[in-house]
């Protein structure tokens, strides 16, 4: 069985700093992109360097559900990482603008901060309210988009026309947001309202509007994938130049005269367009969101406005934490009346289906062909019926193995019962928040059953309490006097009877057996090869197709002597990225030996056995 491997070369570059955040930078060095990793750095967007070291693969290790990284990068070209052993500045950019930004963020408390710098910005800074704001779905309000750039523009231009004519007022406007655009360069959605502003007003003043909206539009995304192909893989790109076209179609093609009716018309539409893109984000519908949106945007224009004129050196501070608390305070009492339907990210199948659906509706709709109404709305009606019902937790059971890293946790579902072996654990990240709940909205899970944890290691049951603080957990069992049990059809037996006898924490550790779809499952958790040898004294046979291996594949778990008396079919290695040397050589070497099929969460991500797999 292999494992990650890396492929180093001794390279130097000469290249200029695209992209910058606060641990990490990207160099352009001709036709390459390197990310490189560096804290606490004062790189600026424009820097020139000359760089010399290493430059390796890129890998990241991406948990279930966890935010994929890799992925990120690639899409922006980047493929390589670059392990620096020597830097030299070329060429400094004069514009110290992430300083300057660090400047006016200084004068706020630190829960104040965040929400300036998410708005402004656009840095991923923690602060209170974050996640209140994430669960609503209101996290677009808090991150600066191209949708602030078009309302602070309208702002200054309607603050400048007391003074000035029209035009002039829109010019002001623009040049006064310029230094704000290429502090944020090369935030895509900000840019492309800049271009798109400027080419407006050339096209208003100076060609007499000869240019319609749907001729200049297209080609100006034509011209950005030109300079920037990357961009195709961006859903900043694809939102940003589709959703303005389906205004503009939406706005033409349906026959209502009044102006409120129509905008809410398109508005509607808009969302329902977006209605994919917010699962992907989420792995749930919060219908609620998209009013609260309406109704809360002025308030975060407003305070996106008022750090604007702070950043110029305004000094109305006081104001703006006074809108900072005002926004914490909804969000606090808001996120208490949250429901939502959980749901996992459309497949490319079910897109298709959603959006022929949806085309299909408008195209009838707009036309007023009243005899297929009735059919579209069956056949809309059973999509959604058919995506949001948990219709597949009831006709099939499944184990899965979760990648959590360096930890253990299983998943059993039964008939719409859901139990979790162990939880996983990580100081790095909150393995509850980040990893299980998005994979249980996925899943169209609501509430977890009961827990189980074999043992009181962290990378077994340290996600517990965060979870039972974010989801609904009804039961939770550790002792070993608990078993054996039933548990709405399922039965779960501890193998390990030497608990009573030790204080080692590993020693101690459940060792659960269970049966589902016809299919043995042995879970070890850690329990080590002295509790391994005790089991074979203990038992005349231990039913096991399917092996959890102890310890992560730990030298010091999995003998022969127990691959042989269990004699399972595949063995599951749960483990992350480690320096402990996990799994080890001599544990893979005895499966191997023994003919098991080796499976890990390192190299596979989540592994689930269901009884669609597994028939009965």
């Amino acid at each position: 069985m292999s494992y990650i491997s890396f492929n180093y070369d001794q390279n130097a570059y000469d290249g200029v700093v695209m992209e910058v955040k606060d641990n990490y930078y990207i160099l352009s060095s001709k036709f390459e992109r390197l990310y490189i990793y560096q804290k606490n750095h004062h790189k600026e967007v424009g820097d020139i360097i000359h760089i010399e070291g290493k430059k390796e693969e890129l890998y990241f290790y991406k948990l279930e559900s966890g935010f994929d990284f890799k992925d990120y990068l690639n899409k922006k070209g980047v493929n390589y990482e670059f392990k620096v052993s020597k830097e030299q500045y070329i060429f400094s950019n004069p514009l110290r603008f992430k300083a300057y930004q660090d400047k006016v963020l200084s004068y706020f408390n630190e829960d104040t901060r965040g929400i300036v710098g998410s708005i402004l910005f656009a840095r991923n800074e923690d602060f209170t309210s974050k996640d209140n704001l994430d669960s609503l779905h209101l996290n677009r309000l808090i991150n600066a988009s191209g949708i602030y750039y078009a309302m602070y523009l309208s702002f200054f231009t309607f603050l400048f026309s007391f003074f000035f004519k029209k035009r002039w007022a829109k010019l002001l406007g623009l040049v006064l947001l310029t230094p704000y655009v290429i502090s944020l360069f090369p935030r895509f959605s900000i840019l492309r309202f800049y271009v798109l502003a400027i080419f407006r007003y050339i096209n208003d003043n100076h060609l007499k509007k000869k240019v319609s909206f749907l001729t200049y539009y297209p080609l100006f995304g034509i011209a950005f994938i030109l300079i920037d192909y990357h961009l195709v893989y961006s859903d900043s790109f694809i939102l940003g130049f589709s959703i303005p076209i389906l205004v503009q179609f939406i706005s033409h093609s349906f026959s209502i005269n009044h102006f409120i009716k129509k905008r809410i018309l398109v508005y509607i539409l808009v969302l329902i367009f977006f209605i994919p893109f917010d699962i992907k984000f989420h792995h749930e519908l919060y219908p609620l969101s998209y009013p609260m949106q309406i109704l809360l945007t002025p308030l975060f224009t407003l305070f996106g406005i008022n750090g604007i004129l702070a950043s110029y050196g305004l000094p109305i501070y006081p104001f703006i934490e006074l809108i900072a608390r005002i926004i914490t305070s909804i969000s606090s009492i808001l996120v208490k009346m949250k429901f939502a339907i959980y749901l996992p990210a459309m497949n490319e199948y079910i897109s298709l289906i959603y959006y022929s659906l949806y085309f299909i509706s408008c195209y009838y709709v707009s036309i007023h062909y009243r005899l297929i109404y009735k059919y579209l709305i069956l056949m809309i009606s059973t999509f959604s019926l058919c995506y949001i019902a948990p219709i597949n937790n009831g006709l099939s059971d499944s184990v899965t193995f979760i990648n959590v890293g360096q930890g253990d946790c299983c998943l059993i579902t039964h008939k719409y019962t859901s139990v979790l072996i162990d939880t996983g654990g990580s100081i790095y990240t909150d393995i509850g928040k980040e990893c299980l709940i998005p994979y249980f909205k996925s899943r169209r899970i609501y509430d977890i059953d009961l827990v189980i944890t074999t043992h009181d290691d962290y990378d077994h049951m340290g996600a517990l309490a965060s979870l039972k603080e974010n989801f609904v957990v009804k039961d939770y069992i550790k002792e070993a006097s608990k078993f054996p049990f039933n548990y709405n059809g399922i039965s779960f037996t501890n193998y390990n009877n030497y608990y009573s006898s030790t204080n080692d924490d590993n020693d101690k550790s459940l060792v659960i057996g269970f049966n589902l779809f016809n299919t043995d499952f042995l879970i070890m958790g850690d329990a080590p090869i002295k509790v391994e040898k005790e089991m074979i004294k203990n038992y005349k046979s231990i039913p096991c197709d399917i092996l959890k291996a102890g310890h992560h594949g730990s030298n010091t778990s999995t003998c022969d002597e127990f691959v042989k008396f269990v004699s399972p079919k595949e063995a599951i290695i749960s483990v992350g990225r480690n320096y402990y040397g996990h799994p080890h050589k001599s544990v893979l070497d005895i499966l191997k030996k023994n003919n098991v099929k080796i499976r890990s969460t390192l190299l596979e991500g989540s592994i689930t056995y269901s009884s669609l797999a597994f028939p009965n």
